[in-house]
């Protein structure tokens, strides 16, 4: 009965820390995944999350409109960035850098 008693105990402890440890290693694929999608020079989107959230937008059913505005949105933000960082930004997007 002690030894139950103690097997029980442990488990809960293995149970706990694997739980700490699942959450540890999503956050980090978190982390990883916000690193490959993001230029590290300038932190802006990069061509993979671009080609990504359009195909994501074409997949959701999205019309024509609503790529075209989040197209739009995305030039807006980039635009008020300095000019270097916009040409940069779009030949990134573009697959030309």
């Amino acid at each position: 009965m002690l030894s139950a008693l103690v097997l029980s105990i442990y488990d809960t402890h293995l149970t706990s820390k694997n739980a700490q440890l699942a959450a540890s290693l999503s956050d980090a694929n978190r982390e990883l995944k916000s690193m490959v999608y993001r230029d590290s020079l300038t932190t802006l989107p990069n061509r993979l999350h671009f080609e990504e959230k359009i195909e994501e937008l074409l997949q959701q059913g999205s019309d024509s409109f609503s790529v075209f505005f989040w197209l739009t949105a995305l030039k807006l933000f980039i635009l008020t960035l300095k000019p270097k960082h916009y040409k940069y930004s779009m030949l990134c997007s573009l697959g030309l850098s």
